[in-house]
This record gives C-alpha cells, sequence and structure tokens, in this order.
C-alpha cells in the first residue's frame, strides 16, 4: 500500500465520521486516534469523537467551531482556514459507506506495517553495532510480533487467566454482584435447554409457513425484556408496514368491535414497550445488515441482533466461479464473526429444504439447511421449528409447535414444545396460552 493510499483511508474514514450513522459504524470497528497518521487527521478524529460522546453528530459547522472555543488556536492546524481545508477535502471524497470496513482494515494494516519497520530498524542498527546472530534473530521475532499485536492492539491473553475470569464471573453471578451473561427468551421450556449468550450464532430453520418470523418476533422482545436492552431485528423480507401488519395481526383480538381493538392496541404498546425492539427493513446486501448492526451496537447498546432472512440477503460476487452456495456460507460466516466480534447474539432464519417433508415424521434435521452445510459449521445452535398440523391439519393439536434443539455446540440437544397459533398469537409458554 503507498502512502497515496493510506491517506486515502484516512480520508476515507473521516469522510465516514461527517456522519452520525457512518461515524457510529467506524468507532464500532475499532478505530482510535493512533490509526491516523497524519497530526491534522488525528485532531479531526479526536474532535469527531468527543463530539458523539456529547451527542452531537460531528459536521463542518461543528468541527470548525472549535477554533473559537479554543481560543483561537488548535495544534496541529496553524489557522482556521487550514481546518477548513482539511475539511473541504474530506467532504468531496468518494467514499463507499459499505467498505467502511475496508478502509479500517487498511488502517490496522499500516499501523502494523509501521510497527514492523520501526522494530527492524532497531535490529539494522543492532548489527551495524557488531550485535551476534542470535541477538539479531531475536529483534527479528520482535519484528514479527511488533505487528501482530498492533494489528490485534492488544497481547494474546493466557488461558489460566481467561478461565479463572470465568469461574469469577460465575461466582458473581451465584452472589447477585453481577447478571448472568444468559440471554433468555420467555419460553421456559426452551431455556431450559438451550443457551443463548453474547457473541453466538444462532440459527432458526424451518419451512416457509412454519413460523419462523413469528419465532425470531418472540425471541427478539423475550431477549431484550430479560436483558433489559434493545434488539435490532433486520427484516431482509419485509417492509416496516408488512412487519407493523404480521405483528399486530398477531396480537390477541377478543373480537370485531373498536373496543377490543383498542384493547388490543393497548396490549401491543405494553408488549412492546422498552426497551424496545428496532426495525431496519431497508438494508437487504450483506455490507448494509452488518452496517447497520455496528451501528446499533455503537448507538444503541443492543445484545442481540436478528436477521429475517439469511438466504434473502444479497451477498457479494465471490468471483467468476462462485455458486449460491458459497455465496450463503460467505454471508453465514460473516453474521458469525460479525457477532463475536461485537459481543451481540446473533441470531439468524433460514430455510429448510424439502427433504423434510419426504420422511414420515417431517421434523426438520441439520441436513435439511437450505443451500449450504457451512451454516451448520458455523452455528452455535441450531433450532428447528416442526407443527405437526402443518403435515396433518385434522391433528388434535393445532397450536402445539415444537423447537427442536438440533445443535448446541455448548450444552444438551432436545425438543420442547410451546404453543403457537399461526396469525393469532406468538409463541408461548404452554401454560400461558393465549385466547
Amino acid at each position: 500500500m503507498t502512502a497515496q493510499d493510506d491517506r486515502a483511508a484516512e480520508v476515507a474514514v473521516l469522510a465516514l465520521g461527517l456522519s452520525p450513522r457512518g461515524l457510529d459504524e467506524v468507532m464500532a470497528l475499532g478505530v482510535d486516534a493512533d490509526l491516523f497518521a497524519l497530526p491534522a487527521h488525528r485532531a479531526l478524529w479526536l474532535a469527531m469523537a468527543e463530539d458523539r460522546a456529547r451527542g452531537w453528530g460531528p459536521d463542518r459547522a461543528s468541527i470548525l467551531g472549535r477554533w473559537d472555543a479554543q481560543g483561537g488556536t488548535w495544534p496541529p492546524f496553524g489557522g482556521l482556514s487550514d481546518v477548513a481545508a482539511v475539511i473541504a477535502a474530506i467532504e468531496v471524497a468518494s467514499v463507499a459507506r459499505g467498505r467502511a470496513a475496508d478502509y479500517v482494515e487498511a488502517l490496522a494494516e499500516r499501523r502494523a506495517r509501521g510497527a514492523i519497520r520501526a522494530a527492524l530498524q532497531d535490529a539494522l542498527a543492532a548489527a551495524d553495532d557488531g550485535e551476534d546472530s542470535l541477538g539479531l534473530m531475536a529483534r527479528a521475532r520482535v519484528a514479527v510480533e511488533a505487528g501482530a499485536v498492533r494489528r490485534r492492539g492488544a497481547e494474546y491473553p493466557d488461558l489460566r487467566g481467561l478461565v479463572d475470569q470465568d469461574f469469577a464471573r460465575r461466582l458473581a453471578v451465584m452472589d447477585g454482584a453481577a447478571p448472568d451473561t444468559v440471554l433468555t427468551t420467555g419460553l421456559r421450556s426452551l431455556d431450559a435447554v438451550a443457551q443463548i449468550r453474547p457473541g453466538h450464532y444462532v440459527v432458526v430453520a424451518g419451512r416457509p409457513g412454519a413460523g419462523k418470523t413469528h419465532l425470531l418476533l418472540t425471541l427478539a422482545r423475550g431477549i431484550s425484556a430479560g436483558a433489559g436492552r434493545p434488539v435490532l431485528f433486520v427484516s431482509v423480507e419485509m417492509s416496516d408496514a408488512a412487519l407493523a401488519y404480521r405483528a399486530a395481526s398477531s396480537e390477541p383480538v377478543a373480537g370485531d368491535a373498536r373496543w377490543d381493538v383498542e384493547a388490543a392496541r393497548a396490549s401491543a404498546w405494553d408488549r412492546w414497550a422498552e426497551p424496545h425492539v428496532l426495525v431496519d427493513s431497508r438494508s437487504s446486501t450483506l455490507s448494509a445488515v452488518l452496517s447497520s448492526i455496528r451501528v446499533a451496537v455503537q448507538r444503541h447498546g443492543i445484545c442481540a441482533a436478528v436477521v429475517d432472512y439469511l438466504q434473502l440477503v444479497r451477498g457479494p460476487r465471490l468471483g467468476g466461479h462462485d455458486n449460491r452456495e458459497q455465496v450463503v456460507a460467505h454471508m453465514s460466516r460473516e453474521l458469525c464473526l460479525a457477532g463475536k466480534g461485537l459481543g451481540v447474539a446473533m441470531i439468524a432464519a433460514a430455510q429448510l429444504n424439502r427433504e423434510s417433508e419426504k420422511r414420515a415424521d417431517g421434523r426438520p434435521r441439520l441436513a435439511d439447511l437450505r443451500e449450504s452445510g457451512a451454516i451448520e459449521q458455523d452455528a452455535d445452535l441450531v433450532l428447528g421449528i416442526w407443527r405437526e398440523a402443518m403435515a396433518n391439519p385434522k391433528t388434535t393439536t393445532p397450536d402445539l409447535a415444537e423447537i427442536g434443539v438440533l445443535k448446541q455446540r455448548h450444552g444438551p440437544t432436545g425438543r420442547v414444545q410451546v404453543y403457537y397459533r399461526p396469525g393469532r398469537g406468538y409463541f408461548a409458554n404452554l401454560e400461558r396460552r393465549e385466547p
């Protein structure tokens, strides 16, 4: 990468920072002042970050206003015209928001190269001073390690310390000194078998009409209420209006009279009370979905993100010979890594193929995940929805649904039963059926 490319990456990150959404995204990607080589760019980034911490959306006016606020001095700028010139160059930069992660990666790469270069220069100086080969080899190892640390931003933790931290967390939870990190769903039978934690990748699988969206809404509401933090619901399948209609139609309504509808409205207002389930129905590409999740983490402190559903997300072109299975595998992996990196539970719906319909019992299996076996590999938890009523309309238990824990990386598998009446309510505990 040339010095011109480095400068362009810095300008791109700062250009994104001129909008609150863009700034939230690059901050969620771990940008800090040390990533900027140019003093003017570093000063502007610190100003943007400070404005955002105060709840402001940084723009030309707020940044230029710092000159007067600081008494007409702002190192490294020599005058107000210098500040204006740098901002003007940033404002006209050609930036693709979907490439935010690429710009930040370029800055991290440059920082790693700088650390390696400095360590190697020390080694060369030591060679000129006559240091022996063993000493020079040790300095070379230091150079490599310096680059790795600068890329990661920290030294490697040791497993002993990590294990001790986890036991300390468990003891704090037992003593009531800290909340548990398990995200409960409100479905007690499911919570007794499956555990969802921050960073987990959860796949909700089912055939069309099985109730995937309703289960996602149920999980989003339950997790949000249990954790006391918002959840982001990314609806690739439906618009805001369509999702609202689906959710409103699922509220229990006693009758068709006006007061019945008003009562249902009041019930829904309480059901979806704070902490809110935030909705994004505009993101349809993988880069847009990931961008939306990063912004929600930085801006709203979400504890989980829900994507409805995986196969509808438009993935990138991976080359001339990529096929749909490769694209879905790539998207699944990126969602998995994003949840892990951001520390939020990532919950995505996925379609099942028709193989389950050919079996006598019709229950889903891991092998039925459509278009990619990589989903099975990536997921920490796979939930499969099965309803006897889909295959047998004359069943005596039309309101019964089964959620199969098809895979759980950190726990057992099994099946649990919940209440679900399609179009007339959400998934619920069996002992609390809705009318």
